[in-house]
């Protein structure tokens, strides 16, 4: 570990100096929490004066604050916070491009401000022969932005180091004797700045060892096979250490931890048994249920005060969202109603149909009435910030928020957080122009997005879950580091990419080259060492069908073979119970008529459960809210207008006589809307011709490569078949049937949706997926026609494309033949063979009974409407 260039102070040289005269600086709240604790325990009796501890970060604001407290100075009276820098950047970048450019603001701001502050803290330079298109663009934003701080007669936090560097340089502010560092493992050249004036004025600058005195007594590392083993052993390890110290401090350190939190808690609550833990990650408040409910009701009041109408998924968001009268006693019935919207495929909702609907959730229904008179008393039109703040609150009480009952501790701080969200929107007026309502919401929202929040911690907890940046300095009985890739440590570099990379290196910014990476992973691999007794590093050696490799850091690390075997540690004997299985297969009878054509074949591949539930039980999950444009109906759209265009032609010669007219641009049109009058009948007019002309433009660019074609006619389209199977029998519908000059016969099947299949995928997993066309094969195969040919037509407005197999060569753009495939083991007849037999055991094992609840691949029940019956939420993919 690099060593600060400072003296060292220990632990109990701490407790000796003068609390007057010391102040601790460390690298965040939870190490400032420690080391209270630390020394609140060598008091021994009676009461006494404790140093003064402070982050970093809040002790320069807090020198900011007093100053401005004291005689406002600078040209600035206020320092802005991070939410509020970002929102002044989007503004800035928003005025510089002037509305001409297709940026994503607000993720565009938080990386300009990134890039600020890599400018301001590590004192880089970029000359201008350095600079870039970027850097440029830059630069335009920035002075625009430092024009608006003046505006605002502010600064942000990242350039608050610089005036308490020249305040101390010039004796302005009132200075500890000693100043303690403590958890710092590097310093960005601001902070240097600031504690080389600190010195300079006579301060005694040291840093702390107390939490990092000694390497760990074990040390070892531990392959395990997949991420949920991986969690299982560190969890069993802290399990068994907790029971044998009870009043020892263990942590599980996750460098993917705000991904994996959900995951974490869920084995965390299974394993522990019931012992205290704490997760440190902090969602955005807009994922935390009485966030997301907050903003689900404020958007249906406007959408519903300002429009007067709705579509039917904000208002079954808001519904489902609970936070309101009668949040539990009518959660049913709210639910039920969201159902009725859902199977009704209402497009919108008028405030008499909302009003009429909730009459049968009576609490509901009169809190609604106060909510809507609380909206009517605001005035129309734009608003200072601070009003709409008071608005939306008088709103939510109204409504019942944050619903009925007592509420736990974390509700409890999420609401006391979101009370303070609201302060902060009313606060913008010194920042922002006035906005209207649907503007208020917006940015209620986008602070709800950007605002981090996490409950207090629980301290009974004796273990931590905690990330690798916020284990940077703790010290703990016992560490156990998990997910330790050569991805993870040293990381692929991540330069900001509005800085010039060489300007970056230069400086020796984070994350700007492979070697400054890599000095830092090994800073952090020594600090990690030193954070507890005991330490074990850990990595999945698969993650799915990804193989790992362990980080190069760990490898003289010696393995251990104990930390493999605290998975088999002694459990209590099991409850005695009596087991009952109803496993009897229920076979499929002749009476039976099951409908779904090829998608029986399809889910029975996912999954066995699914296709018996779906297939021969009519189980349905709940249809989506009505969505428009639905794919579903361009799909049927373009399929239509596709079928009468052959069935009038049937070849290709004649395809080429009609459209060579001058008048064909015009029949089509009268087609398309002859088709979009039946099928798109429930869309809105607008978004009809909307789809009329993309379908024009799709047909046209699809009939064009049709004419550059080789010779073919259609012999079939949209012709019906049957695939019969032992006691199965289902109707298939094949999409057409090409015939060559040269008698080859294809195959064809459309596809409208964003992308194609990939045979080679697809056709070769265990899940058989995308199998239209084999099942097509099968069919035509039974009838004494095996295909030449089988593909699919990607009709898109992003393009126009053909993709398949064939036996040989073939004179059609995009179809290749079998013997190219570098997976073909066979040739066609034999494949073919092959797909039939498979398709036609996937047809039995359907007509037996079977329904074991299996999948392959998580993927492979993307489109399943009864996921929660099917529990595929409740283990994770471990293949």
């Amino acid at each position: 570990m690099r060593e600060l260039p400072f003296a060292a102070t220990t632990l109990a040289e701490l407790s000796t100096l003068s609390p007057a005269n010391t102040l601790v600086l460390t690298v965040n709240n939870r190490l400032a929490r420690t080391l209270t604790a630390k020394l609140a325990e060598t008091v021994k009796a009676g009461a006494a004066e404790l140093v003064k501890i402070e982050p970093w970060a809040a002790w320069l604001t807090n020198q900011v604050v007093e100053r401005l407290y004291a005689d406002g100075i600078e040209g600035f009276s206020r320092v802005l916070d991070t939410q509020t820098t970002r929102l002044v950047w989007a503004e800035a970048i928003s005025a510089t491009e002037g509305g001409r450019s297709l940026i994503d603001t607000d993720q565009v701001a938080a990386i300009a401000a990134d890039a600020d502050a890599l400018l301001l803290n590590w004192h880089i330079d970029v000359p201008s022969s350095m600079h870039t298109p970027d850097y440029e663009r830059f630069l335009a934003w920035r002075s625009v932005y430092e024009h608006r701080l003046a505006k605002l007669d502010a600064i942000d936090v990242s350039r608050v180091s610089g005036h308490v560097a020249k305040w101390i340089s010039s004796n302005e502010l009132d200075l500890p004797a000693n100043i303690v560092l403590m958890g710092f493992t590097e310093l960005t050249a601001a902070m240097r700045t600031v504690l080389d004036a600190m010195q300079a004025a006579g301060v005694a600058v040291s840093y702390l060892t107390a939490l990092q005195q000694t390497d760990a007594t074990s040390l070892t590392k531990v392959a395990l096979a997949t991420p949920e083993q991986q969690w299982l052993a560190a969890i069993t390890w802290a399990h068994d250490r907790l029971h044998v110290n009870p009043e020892g401090r263990y942590a599980i350190v996750v460098p993917s931890l705000q991904n994996e939190a959900t995951e974490a808690r869920r084995l965390l609550e299974r394993e522990l048994g019931g012992l205290a833990y704490n997760v440190a990650v902090a969602p955005p408040l807009s994922q935390w249920p009485l966030g997301h409910a907050m903003l689900s009701w404020l958007r249906l009041v406007i959408e519903l005060g300002d429009r007067g109408r709705v579509e039917p998924a904000v208002a079954g968001q808001a519904l489902l969202a609970g936070g309101c009268a009668a949040s539990t006693s009518e959660a049913g019935a709210r639910a039920m109603l969201d159902a009725r919207w859902r199977h009704r495929q209402s497009l919108l909702l008028s405030m008499a149909q909302w009003q009429d609907d909730i009459n049968d959730l009576p609490r509901l229904a009169q809190a609604w009435q106060a909510a809507i008179t609380a909206w009517q008393k605001i005035a129309r039109g734009k608003q200072s910030w601070f009003d709409w703040a008071n608005g939306f609150r008088r709103i939510l009480l109204a409504l019942g928020f944050p619903g009925e009952g007592t509420q736990t501790s974390v509700q409890y701080q999420t609401t006391s957080a979101l009370d303070q969200l609201m302060s902060a929107l009313a606060a913008l007026d010194d920042s922002l122009d006035a906005p209207d309502a649907r503007g208020a919401w917006k940015m209620l929202s986008r602070l709800a997005r950007q605002t981090l929040f996490q409950p207090q911690r629980d301290p009974d907890a004796r273990l931590d879950v905690l990330g690798l940046l916020e284990a940077e300095g703790g010290r703990w009985d016992g560490v156990w580091v998990m997910g330790m890739t050569d991805e993870v440590l040293p990381a692929v570099i991540n330069p900001n990419p509005l800085i010039p990379v060489t300007a970056l290196a230069q400086a020796g910014a984070p994350r700007s080259t492979a070697q400054r990476e890599l000095e830092w992973a090994t800073q952090l691999m020594q600090a990690l060492q030193r954070s507890g007794d005991e330490v074990i590093f850990s990595w999945p050696e698969r993650d799915g069908e990804k193989p790992n490799r362990p980080s190069p850091l760990l490898a003289t690390l010696p393995f251990g073979e104990a930390a493999i075997g605290n998975l088999d540690r002694e459990l209590p004997p099991p409850i005695q119970t009596q087991t009952w299985s109803d496993g009897q297969p229920l076979a499929l009878t002749s009476a039976e008529v099951i409908r779904g054509g090829v998608s029986v074949v399809q889910t029975q591949a996912a999954n066995p459960l699914w296709a018996f539930f779906q297939h021969r039980l009519n189980v349905r999950g709940l249809p989506p809210h009505a969505q428009w444009p639905a794919n579903f109906d361009r799909g049927q759209f373009l399929h239509r207008i596709l079928e009468l265009l052959w069935t009038r032609w049937g070849t290709q010669t004649r395809m080429l006589e009609q459209t060579s007219k001058p008048h064909w641009p015009d029949e089509l049109r009268l087609l398309i809307e002859k088709v979009a009058a039946d099928k798109l009948a429930q869309w809105p007019e607008a978004l009809r011709e909307l789809e009329q002309q993309r379908g024009f433009e799709v047909i046209d660019a699809w009939l064009a490569f049709e004419a550059a074609r080789e010779p073919f006619k259609v012999v079939e389209c949209e012709r019906d078949h049957d695939f019969i199977e032992g006691p199965l029998s289902l109707r298939l519908t094949i999409d057409r049937v090409d015939e060559l000059a040269s008698g080859q016969r294809v195959v064809f099947d459309y596809k409208s949706g964003s992308t194609l299949p990939q045979p080679a995928t697809d056709w070769q997993s265990m899940a058989l997926r995308n199998a239209q066309l084999l099942v097509y094969a099968s069919t035509l195969s039974s009838e004494g026609r095996t295909p030449d040919a089988l593909g699919w037509i990607w009709l898109h407005a992003a393009g126009i494309e053909v993709k398949g197999l064939a036996a040989e060569p073939i004179e059609v753009p995009g179809i290749a033949p079998l013997g190219q495939q570098k997976w073909a083991e066979y040739d066609w007849d034999e494949q073919i063979k092959r797909w039939d037999a498979r398709v036609r055991q996937l047809a039995r094992e359907f007509a037996a009974g079977g329904y074991e609840n299996r999948f392959w691949q998580r993927k492979d029940m993307d489109y399943c409407t009864i996921k929660p019956l099917l529990r595929v939420h409740a283990e994770p993919d471990d293949e």
